[in-house]
């Protein structure tokens, strides 16, 4: 089925319904209801329903290039050439179709989430092949990286150019106008941050076997393969890469600014954590967040107040609050304990913190027919464009 085909079924739905609105309508002015006009509505509701379930059922198919079934017409001809034993196709791109495209981290995995095979082109802001299969990589992405779940800014490319992200190293200022003077206010100052790309790549086999039979939902399986290993090492780097030869993470020294320095080397007492947070200017500590390493989440849990009774409390709908602000854990920021001069926790605007990123590539070798070999690589780099946004607490030297 063609993307057509469901937009019609939703045509045919909303008229249905319609009708049935406006015949349910002239009932109720007559005051009365026979038990014709019942059957009457009842019909045209059912009809609705079924226009509405065929065009859902005709949406999921279109995620899935090998659909369900044992046909051989597939809706994304680039991707079953692609895995096609024997296919001249050796690269294969998981992306979105704009060049560059700028947004949060928590719009990722529902912001490309389009499907459109109506140009035959890459063509289009949403446009990409597989929903499923980019979604699919992002999602394991986040859920495997706090300091993504904290929602920092992702620059999303089809390039491997740097990219100029354009920052203010000083805001304009105003005073307070007396009455028949010259309003004073102090300038802007402008710089910039350039992301570049490093590389993170991995490779696994497929039998022939696999890729033939119907199966296996075949998508999904390059995505789970390709996104567990990513995204591990993708997290680890924006924890703790260094910002010269890896991308910059947000718990390495030098990288964001301190805002609070813990009495001791392996503990850190609440009332530290607040003065962390109220470090972060006034004017980022309503979109603020706290993401903090699992040993420092470990100690933050076992604090008791004066009763015995625990701190930390849970949130409806799951995770922690502190001092009114979300609490992310980064696993990969862990040195395995709380130690001198290490960075456990990061508060701030996140929005701050810039995160480029490419699609996912996927290369063929099919020299062996029998055992295809699927190498898949990601480009990221991170730093970090307001300085201000963002304050760690750093455990005593």
């Amino acid at each position: 089925m063609s993307r057509t085909d469901s937009e019609r079924h939703l045509a045919a739905f909303d008229a249905i319904t319609k009708e049935a609105q406006e015949l349910a309508g002239e009932i109720e002015k007559a005051g009365k209801v026979s038990p014709v006009d019942l059957r009457r509505i009842t019909e045209k509701y059912s009809d609705a329903a079924e226009c509405l379930k065929a065009a859902r059922a005709e949406e999921q198919a279109a995620t899935r290039p090998f659909g369900g079934g044992m046909t051989t017409k597939q809706l994304d001809p680039e991707f079953a050439e692609f895995m096609k034993p024997g296919s001249l196709q050796k690269d294969y791109w998981a992306k979105p179709g704009a060049e560059q495209t700028v947004c949060k981290a928590s719009e990722f995995t529902r912001k490309f989430y389009a499907y459109d095979d109506t140009t035959g082109s890459d063509s289009g802001a949403g446009f990409f092949w597989t929903p499923e299969l980019y979604r699919n990589v992002v999602v394991g992405l986040i859920e495997s990286s706090g300091v993504l779940e904290a929602n920092p800014t992702l620059v999303i490319t089809n390039h491997l150019r740097d990219v100029q992200v354009p920052v203010l190293v000083t805001d304009a200022t105003a005073t307070v106008g007396v009455e028949g003077s010259d309003a004073s206010a102090a300038e802007t100052v402008g710089d910039g941050i350039t992301l570049g790309h490093y590389r993170y790549d991995g490779v696994f086999t497929v039998s022939a076997e696999t890729i033939m039979t119907s199966s296996y939902n075949l998508d999904a399986l390059l995505a789970e393969f390709a996104s567990r290993a990513v995204a591990n090492q993708v997290a680890a780097q924006l924890a703790l890469g260094d910002g010269a030869t890896e991308p910059a993470g947000l718990f390495t020294a030098g990288i964001t600014t301190a805002g609070k320095t813990a009495a001791a080397a392996t503990s850190v007492a609440a009332d530290e954590m607040i003065d962390l947070v109220k470090s972060v200017g006034k004017g980022y500590r309503k979109r603020s967040k706290l993401v903090v390493s699992d040993v420092l989440h470990t100690h933050m849990l076992k604090w008791k107040d004066d009763t015995d009774a625990y701190v930390m409390r849970s949130v409806d709908g799951g995770g922690y609050q502190f001092a009114g602000l979300p609490v992310f854990t980064e696993p990969q920021a862990d040195q395995t304990s709380l130690s001198a001069s290490e960075i456990h926790a990061v508060c701030g605007d996140f929005a701050g913190f810039f995160v480029r990123m490419t699609p996912m590539l996927f290369n063929k070798d099919d020299s062996n027919p029998l055992v295809v070999k699927y190498r898949f690589a990601i480009w990221i780099d991170s730093a970090v464009a307001d300085a201000a946004a963002l304050r760690h607490l750093v455990m005593s030297a």
